[in-house]
């Protein structure tokens, strides 16, 4: 059976709406100011955390990301990935386009990428390669990095 991505998010979000309206949230945060704490928000939308319902319907709400580039990207739980092969001024561009794709996407899907933890890892065994290209999110330079975690495993830019 074939459920179009559209329609299976929208079911999804019908999903949500269904579940008991303002629960109180134990872990909802609360602001102190001058010793007066604030009130905890009521949550209206979502889906408790800890259930084996929540995952599912996050991958299943993700799921259409990277049908929205040209580069690659790999999913996995809430990390996600993108890369591509530069070989040219051209291909520079293109992931460029695709990180302005995912913005999109962000629009379309109401969520937001969180810029500061986005990160830029040049792998490469030619050390005169190009490293300087900026690439940017959300109008913000991403920081370029000579090893990054991904999944538990550490990769370095020469995959030493």
């Amino acid at each position: 059976m074939y459920i179009s991505i559209h329609e299976a998010k929208s079911n999804i979000l019908n999903i949500q709406k269904g579940m008991p309206p303002k629960r109180k949230v134990l872990y909802s945060p609360q602001v102190v100011l001058e010793g007066t704490k604030s009130d905890q928000d009521n949550v209206i939308y979502g889906v408790p955390q800890g259930t084996v319902l929540g995952p599912l319907l996050f991958l299943a709400y993700i799921n259409d990301m990277p049908d929205c580039t040209s580069s690659d990207i790999r999913l996995f739980a809430d990390d996600s990935l993108m890369y591509r092969v530069i070989k040219s001024t051209d291909d520079k561009s293109r992931l460029q386009q695709d990180l302005d794709a995912l913005e999109q996407w962000e629009r379309t899907w109401l969520m937001r990428f969180n810029a500061s933890k986005c990160y830029v890892l040049h792998i490469s065994s030619n050390r005169k390669m190009d490293n300087q290209h900026q690439y940017m999110l959300h109008g913000q330079v991403l920081e370029s990095v000579d090893h990054s975690k991904y999944l538990g495993v550490s990769v370095s830019n020469n995959l030493s």
